[in-house]
């Protein structure tokens, strides 16, 4: 039986019956996402797209990698000391963040960019659902060289073990180039299929327990999962704007994987 007549049979029994919804992993404080991957190194241009939810004021990893011990790592957080709840992108001891709020106990869609040109603070763009978001405040004048010691965590501070996120994560991406602000915008509405140019690594964070993430971007660069596997049923409003709740596991698995239908 082929992939395609499998995924096809999975969606004929979703659309027959009611089904569980499935939720987000839930990063708990003690647990993280560990990959092979060592992120786009050195001054290369760069995106990350996710969608997030959380409440806790404390400093919260999101994404880390690179050589810290250098002043070479990339880190994107969020910390009441830093930003006050803003998105904060963080490298060689500069800090920069954005405007809006998003430790506010809803769900928001983020984009950082990086050009590959200049300091962080004159190469970088955050989006906030969908919106270009102003730069709220920073210090340094560093320009990104981040290197290889440490490959891409979701969810926790790799060189210090440390800053465990707490909180809700789904569709996390990281490409080798620049969004721009109408990949963005769709990015933010829900079309999760779309915006795969550059994209080098990609998972869903959704879905049954499991210890094994794997890799949605084509590139094979499964996570591993270190601690908990607990999820929770708090979904991204994508899901409510496309299908009903008894129908989200035949949309997500369309919108994720959607060579399968070709």
């Amino acid at each position: 039986m082929t992939q395609k007549l499998q995924m096809i049979l999975v969606v004929i029994a979703f659309l027959g019956m009611a089904v569980p919804a499935m939720g987000q992993r839930n990063f708990d404080g003690n647990d993280y996402v560990s990959t092979s991957y060592s992120g786009v190194s050195g001054a290369g241009a760069r995106s990350v797209s996710f969608w997030v939810k959380t409440a806790d004021t404390g400093l919260r990893h999101i994404l880390f990698y690179g050589s810290p011990t250098t002043g070479n790592a990339f880190e994107l957080f969020t910390w009441s000391f830093f930003g006050s709840g803003r998105l904060v992108a963080s490298i060689n001891g500069t800090y920069y963040w954005g405007s809006t709020v998003i430790y506010d106990g809803s769900w928001h869609h983020c984009v950082f960019t990086y050009s590959g040109s200049g300091s962080l603070s004159s190469g970088m763009k955050i989006y906030i659902d969908g919106i270009q978001d102003s730069i709220g405040g920073g210090s340094g004048g560093g320009t990104p060289n981040t290197g290889t010691a440490y490959n891409i965590s979701l969810g926790y501070n790799a060189s210090a073990s440390s800053n465990y996120f707490l909180g809700q994560l789904f569709d996390v991406r990281i490409y080798s180039r620049v969004l721009s602000a109408a990949e963005a915008r769709e990015l933010a509405s829900g079309k999760l299929s779309t915006v795969l140019n550059g994209c080098e690594l990609r998972f869903a964070l959704w879905g049954p327990d499991a210890t094994a993430f794997l890799d949605l971007s084509g590139h094979g660069r499964n996570g591993t999962n270190n601690g908990s596997t607990a999820h929770t049923t708090s979904q991204p409003p994508v899901f409510s704007q496309v299908l009903p709740a008894r129908r989200e596991p035949v949309w997500l698995a369309f919108q994720l994987q959607p060579e399968l239908w070709r």
